[in-house]
């Protein structure tokens, strides 16, 4: 235990060369779902089964956001995380959405235990309580739970939810009405994102494959693509696909990309980013989407990153292996690929090891052979040195912040909670 202690101090140290500030903190039980409620607010929650877990609200250290040259950094107040409300789940919490837009400031939740959709409303000005107002019930089978949750960006209070192809839904929060069901017939694991207000961007996590489903095409439509969800990737289906100067699919409400690895026993990731407008300090209006940047990053369990246009996805941009050199202990539930949303090309990696790693995709050169090798450019070890005899430290999940280029939030299986500022790294 000594040495371990030793080994964290020996580490912190070296790391202030490294940091523009750095914030590690322990939990009360791990989390794997840190969503941004505004620009100085996260909200957390335990993640643990057969236990109640709480959800936080937490603001987040004023420090944290000094802006650079600030000379006063000991006499910032709130050096530390604020619990804002609280609550308690029955259920672990596996996945999160704050409602951007909502007056009455509400989070959904979902268990990989259960079907439902969690409804909360986060404390008031009357109260610090986080409190559940209802569940929506899901389409899937008990098994299957909720595994992935994303926000409909122009129809307020619509969130799109399950975790596979085939029980993936659409429901407005405020009315609990359902507004889509039956967007494929596959049962295979799905993310999901929407690339804006009528179009969803579908992965599967055992292929790689990348869908896009129109929403506006009748369900009798949807169900017409099902047929080539399971297909491998010498599946000749693209001579039906019209690319239209979108982008989007006008023959089929799905698209397949065949230019992906089919390796049993590899889990597969993405995030997509098809912002248009960087964000700014204190900025709070709508970001603009615009999917004629649109641009997709596939993270697998094999050390694989694809980075495509969404408009050509039978020709990546960039195709690498990430370094491997350091031990890996790939973690299909926690792998997770980031955009940041202030640089569009530095993207952050987890779940492969006990790191945060960022690269940056302007040095991958292409290769008409084998994928290169690609280094970090930035790596965050702080979870690894807290690790224990007993218990091997994952990262769970992080993010960047909204606007600050440069901060980001991590946390661990042993509860860490780490808020980081990177910017000193050239």
């Amino acid at each position: 235990m000594a040495d371990d202690e030793e080994l964290l101090d020996d580490w912190f140290i070296t790391s202030l060369k490294s940091y523009r500030h750095l914030h590690m903190f322990d939990l009360p039980k791990p989390t794997c779902v840190i969503e941004w409620i505004d620009n100085n607010c996260i909200c957390v929650a335990g993640c643990e089964p057969n236990a109640n877990n709480e959800i936080l609200e937490l603001s987040i250290p004023a420090k944290l956001m000094q802006q650079e040259g600030t000379t006063a950094a000991g006499l910032t107040k709130d050096r530390d995380f604020k619990m804002k409300s609280g609550g308690f789940s029955g259920q672990p919490v596996h996945c999160m959405k704050y409602l951007q837009g909502s007056s009455r400031r509400l989070v959904v939740t979902g268990s990989h235990l259960s079907t439902d959709l969690d409804v909360w409303q986060l404390g008031t000005e009357t109260t610090d309580v986080v409190k559940k107002l209802s569940s929506l019930p899901g389409s899937g089978v008990e098994r299957s739970g909720v595994k992935v949750i994303d926000q409909r960006p122009g129809c307020q209070g619509q969130v799109a939810f399950g975790s596979t192809l085939s029980d993936v839904q659409i429901v407005d929060v405020e009315t609990s009405k359902v507004v889509r069901t039956k967007l494929g017939s596959a049962s295979y694991n799905v993310e999901i994102q929407f690339l804006d207000d009528d179009n969803l961007v579908m992965c599967n996590t055992t292929s790689g494959h990348i869908n896009t489903h129109d929403l506006r095409a009748t369900s009798s439509q949807s169900e017409t693509p099902s047929q080539y969800a399971n297909e491998t990737a010498s599946s000749k289906i693209r001579g039906n696909i019209d690319q239209s100067s979108e982008g989007l699919d006008t023959l089929s409400p799905e698209r397949t990309n065949e230019n992906v690895s089919n390796k049993e026993e590899i889990s597969w990731t993405f995030d997509l980013s098809c912002s248009s407008d960087i964000p700014n300090e204190g900025d709070t209006k709508k970001r603009k989407m615009d999917f004629t940047t649109a641009t997709i990053a596939r993270l697998s369990t094999n050390n694989e990153v694809i980075v495509n246009d969404l408009r050509n996805l039978a020709k990546p941009l960039h195709t690498v292996r990430l370094d491997d050199s350091k031990k890996r202990h790939p973690s299909t539930e926690s792998l997770a690929v980031k955009w940041s949303p202030t640089t569009k090309h530095m993207i952050s990696v987890s779940g492969l090891d006990e790191c945060v790693d960022i690269y940056d995709i302007t040095s991958w050169q292409q290769s008409s052979t084998s994928p290169p090798i690609s280094k970090p450019i930035f790596r965050h070890e702080g979870h690894m040195f807290a690790e224990s005899a007993n218990q091997q430290t994952r990262i769970l999940c992080h993010t960047w912040h909204p606007w600050k280029p440069q901060v980001m939030m991590s946390s661990g299986n042993d509860g860490s909670l780490h808020a980081w500022d990177w910017s000193t790294v050239s």
